[in-house]
């Protein structure tokens, strides 16, 4: 198991898992917690100067190339809120737009055809889930696998 460090509203920070098998497979599943995108999550530093620790690029850069490998099988990923959730309002989590955003940097390594996206942790504000699916099978346009799991539902990867 590897860890990586994700924003979930900066300075704060949480972790992304990844789990890989030790056999000839390598086969690899990624579990981030809550977090943040890059362009939105900012730490502020004593002379009130911001950054981005682009901790989600260092993350897809080490991702790259698993997903080249067809290694990485699938992705655990937030997505909270539907995209009319303002950015200064997401409190390090992500929104449809943004997921994409960022999946499409992974898929400039490899195509993502392959990999599950399970997308978890949606917030359970009325019609949110709905939105949201709408959302991301609408600007995905097939480029992603998205699996939206019912809460207690078994995943079988």
């Amino acid at each position: 198991m590897r860890i990586f460090r994700l924003c979930h509203t900066c300075p704060f920070l949480s972790s992304a898992f990844l789990v890989s098998r030790r056999d000839q497979s390598s086969a690899s599943i990624l579990y981030l917690g809550d977090t943040g995108p890059d362009d939105v999550e900012k730490i502020t530093q004593a002379d009130n100067t911001t950054y981005s620790p682009r901790y989600l690029n260092q993350l897809w850069e080490a991702m790259g190339p698993l997903v080249a490998a067809d290694q990485l099988k699938a992705i655990f990923i937030e997505v909270s809120y539907p995209n009319e959730r303002p950015d200064n309002l997401l409190f390090g989590h992500l929104t449809p737009n943004w997921l994409l955003k960022e999946l499409n940097v992974l898929r400039t390594y490899h195509s993502m055809e392959k990999v599950q996206i399970i997308v978890t942790h949606i917030k359970p504000e009325k019609g949110a889930r709905e939105k949201i699916i709408e959302q991301l099978k609408n600007g995905g346009n097939s480029l992603f696998n998205f699996i939206f799991p019912q809460q207690g539902e078994a995943i079988w990867l």
